[in-house]
């Protein structure tokens, strides 16, 4: 009897490890591109998880198009909640494209004030993003590369995120933590705020004012302002760019 029941055991967990393996299995593109086309509703802010290539653009429309294998498209879901735009594989399915350069989705919108990116998402933008208020959030292996015109800019990043930004704001608020990377020397702001944690390592450019706090083992360089206003407590590398 005792014997019956362990074959039972056995049995279940096998097919429990088959089950898991063939819902993890990928799902490998048909090398058949196809770019698709969806219009909108107002968006202004993008929540995005998984391995993509995603290319922002300011214009008067509001759009997503999504570019990969045909067999691939059906499983990548895209829904707008409120002026949110969520991206995502469907029910967590792993996919294999047959290109390189992996699944490309374009999203055009009038304003993006919020950006959300975490697992592997590379982001940049086909042109100046201009907003008044943006957002940006990455973690994972996340990394992104814009050029902004702002007057509020906050940034969070975490994991093994990294983020590059140009252009002009007139506030920032930086936040770096784990093992992430800001380059923000070419993204000129007049008033700085940023704290860095952890390892993570952080260039900025400040022209009138700039508030710190470096801890742990991360490190900080700035240019721009020669004076700086660090917060207490702070035990990690700071030092002026250029000295």
């Amino acid at each position: 009897m005792k014997t019956s029941w362990q074959r039972l055991v056995a049995l279940a967990c096998v097919c429990a490890c088959i089950s898991f393996r063939n819902v993890q299995e990928p799902i490998k593109g048909d090398g058949q591109i196809k770019r698709t086309l969806q219009k909108l509703p107002e968006i202004n802010q993008l929540q995005i998880d998984g391995e993509f290539r995603i290319y922002l653009q300011n214009t008067q429309t509001n759009e997503i198009q999504v570019e990969t294998d045909s067999n691939l498209l059906p499983f990548i879901e895209t829904k707008v909640v409120g002026t949110k735009l969520q991206i995502h594989n469907k029910d967590g399915l792993v996919l294999k494209p047959s290109k390189k350069m992996g699944i490309k989705i374009y999203i055009s919108a009038q304003q993006f004030h919020q950006v959300q990116c975490s697992g592997q998402v590379i982001l940049s933008g086909n042109t100046v993003i201009n907003s008044n208020d943006l957002q940006i959030d990455l973690s994972g292996d996340s990394k992104a590369e814009l050029e902004v015109i702002t007057n509020t800019l906050h940034a969070v990043l975490s994991g093994n995120s990294e983020l590059q930004l140009m252009g002009t704001s007139t506030f920032a608020n930086y936040q770096a933590a784990d093992k992430s990377k800001l380059d923000a020397e070419a993204l000129h702001v007049h008033d700085v705020e940023v704290e860095v944690k952890g390892k993570a390592k952080v260039i900025v450019h400040a022209i009138e004012k700039l508030t710190v706090g470096v801890f742990e083992q991360a490190s900080l360089e700035y240019a721009g302002i020669s004076s700086v206003k660090e917060k207490p407590g702070g035990n990690g590398r700071l030092r002026r760019k250029y000295e």
